[in-house]
């Protein structure tokens, strides 16, 4: 999970300083790309849970299924409720970070009419 949280937090620091020089900034557009690798993470979790549930349940022992959510969970001690805990977790990023980009773009919309309004 932390690898999850430095990837979003150096991606949008990366951006908000390119964006430095900019007249005009559009956050949402750094807010979008770190959503959707949160997605793409939190898919990569559920995968994950969901085979080695259906592996536990076959009497085959649980492992991580995929490149992404071994980034991302590691070799810290796994089971199902490891699993479970860090898809939750994800998800919760996840709609996080839906609803700050839908305020940021909300905010950018009221400022770009605003402007030209003037």
């Amino acid at each position: 999970m932390i690898f999850l949280l430095t990837v979003i937090i150096v991606l949008i620091g990366y951006s908000l300083l390119l964006f430095r020089n900019k007249e005009t900034k559009e956050y949402s557009k750094i807010i979008l790309v770190a959503l959707i690798i949160s997605i793409l993470s939190n898919l990569a979790l559920l995968e994950n849970y969901m085979s080695s549930l259906i592996n536990q349940k076959l009497g085959e022992g649980i492992g991580i299924s995929n490149v992404i959510a071994y980034l991302i969970i590691r070799e810290d001690g796994w089971s199902i409720d490891v699993f479970h805990k860090f898809y939750n977790n994800s998800l919760v990023i996840s709609v996080i970070l839906l609803f700050i980009y839908v305020t940021v773009l909300l905010i950018e919309q009221i400022k770009h009419k605003l402007r030209h309004k003037i």
